[in-house]
């Protein structure tokens, strides 16, 4: 069994605002280090031919931090980096198993963490993950 952590590299630490206090330039530069993190992860398990790999936070994950305007934009940015100019490279499949809970727990964790965020927006994130994927609603698969 091998484990990815959430990043390859010590945490950014424009991480520990809120995504929604990014000004613009700030959250360009959070995307592009998370998108880094996410292609260094692909690489490596590309490198696993067997076994079970547990990987905290999927590629998926970044998108439910950006304006739904955006989202579209941001999704076709990520493809574009896992798949540089002529390169094959494909993300990495598997199957999501999302755990979600109470926003206001949460609020207290991420605190614990330094950083920041409220409960609303911590219960925003979990609906729009949700839609990102769809099979996992409360806990249960959806057919």
């Amino acid at each position: 069994m091998i484990t990815f952590e959430e990043w390859t590299e010590p945490r950014n630490e424009l991480l520990g605002k809120s995504w929604t206090e990014l000004t613009p330039e700030e959250r360009e530069e959070v995307d592009d280090w998370i998108q880094r993190q996410f292609v260094n992860k692909n690489i490596a398990m590309i490198e696993k031919a067997a076994g079970v790999i547990v990987v905290d936070r999927p590629p998926p994950d970044p998108l439910p931090f950006t304006d739904p305007a955006k989202t579209a934009s941001k999704a076709q940015k990520m493809i574009a980096a896992f798949r540089p100019g002529k390169a094959q490279r494909q993300v990495v499949p598997g199957q999501v198993i999302m755990l979600d809970g109470d926003a206001g727990e949460f609020e207290g964790r991420v605190i614990g963490g330094h950083k920041e965020s409220t409960a609303e927006v911590i219960a925003n994130l979990q609906v729009n993950l949700r839609k990102i994927y769809p099979q996992t609603m409360s806990g249960e698969m959806k057919n």
